[in-house]
C-alpha cells in the first residue's frame, strides 16, 4: 500500500508544533517498557491513510544509522525490505539508496552500500546496477532530498516514491517538497509520494528495555527536527 498526504510544504502550525512537543512528557513517562505504545507514537508521525499513487518513476529509500559493524539496524532493514518488496511488485522502475557513511564505526561503509548489500540478500541475487542507485554523499533529511532530486531531475523521472521509517514520513514528504522547489524543479511537474510502511523496532542494543528507549529517543528527536527543519525553512 502506498501513502500520499495532501498538504502544503510549508503549513506547518506553531501549534502543531507546541502541541507535539507539549506531548513529550506525557510520551516518556509511558514510553519505556511499551512496545505497542512506541509504535503508536511513531505512527503519529506517518503519512498513512491517504490515496495510493500510480506506478512511480524511481523509487528513493532513505538511509538511516548502522551498527559499528557496518550493519543495518533494524529500522533500516525494514526500509530496504520495503523498498525491495515495493520494487518486486512493480511500483518503480529503479530504485535510489540514499545515505552517506555515518562518520564512524569499524566498517567504512556508507548506509547506501549497507542498504545494497541487505537488499541483496532479500533479492537473492544482485541487484541491477543500472537500476539500483547509490547516493552517498547525504548526511541529513535535507541532502537526502537534494541529492536524490539531482538524480531525478538528471534522468528526466516525473514520479518519485518516498521510502522511510513512519516516525519519519511527515518530515521527510515537506522535506522533498520543499528541496524540489530549491531546486529549481517545476513542482507540478513531480510527483512525491510516500509509502506506506510498517513500525520496526531497535533489536541489538543491550536488551528490551535499552532497544525501546532507543525507539522512543528516535520519536523525540523526530519532532525537535520537525521543528528545527520549520526553523530553517527546509519543510
Amino acid at each position: 500500500m502506498v501513502a500520499r498526504i495532501n498538504r502544503g510544504e510549508r503549513q506547518i502550525s506553531g501549534g502543531w508544533i507546541g502541541g507535539s512537543v507539549g506531548l513529550l512528557i506525557v510520551a516518556l513517562s509511558a514510553c519505556l517498557g511499551r512496545v505497542g505504545f512506541v509504535a503508536w507514537l511513531h505512527q503519529l508521525l506517518s503519512t498513512s491513510g491517504q490515496d495510493a499513487p500510480d506506478k512511480a518513476d524511481v523509487i528513493i529509500v532513505l538511509g538511516y544509522a548502522l551498527f559499528r559493524t557496518g550493519k543495518p539496524t533494524e529500522p533500516l532493514k525494514g526500509r530496504v525490505a520495503a523498498a525491495v518488496n515495493a520494487f518486486k511488485n512493480g511500483k518503480g522502475d529503479y530504485v535510489i539508496l540514499s545515505g552517506a557513511h555515518p562518520g564512524e564505526g569499524l566498517r567504512a561503509i556508507s548506509e547506501a552500500n549497507a542498504m545494497l548489500e541487505y537488499a541483496t540478500n532479500l533479492l537473492g541475487m544482485e541487484p541491477e546496477k543500472n537500476k539500483w542507485i547509490r547516493e552517498e554523499d547525504s548526511t541529513s533529511t535535507r541532502e537526502n532530498a537534494l541529492f536524490s532530486l539531482k538524480i531525478v531531475k538528471s534522468r528526466g523521472w516525473s514520479k518519485i516514491l518516498v521510502v522511510t521509517s513512519p516516525f519519519h514520513q511527515k518530515r521527510s514528504y515537506w522535506t522533498f517538497k520543499k528541496a524540489v522547489k530549491d531546486s529549481g524543479m517545476d513542482p507540478s511537474q513531480l510527483s512525491v509520494r510516500m509509502l506506506r510502511t510498517s513500525f520496526v523496532g531497535h533489536i541489538g542494543y543491550g536488551g528490551a528495555l535499552q532497544d525501546t528507549a532507543v525507539d522512543c529517543w528516535d520519536w523525540v528527536r523526530e519532532i525537535l527536527a520537525i521543528a528545527y527543519y520549520w526553523v530553517r525553512g527546509y519543510i
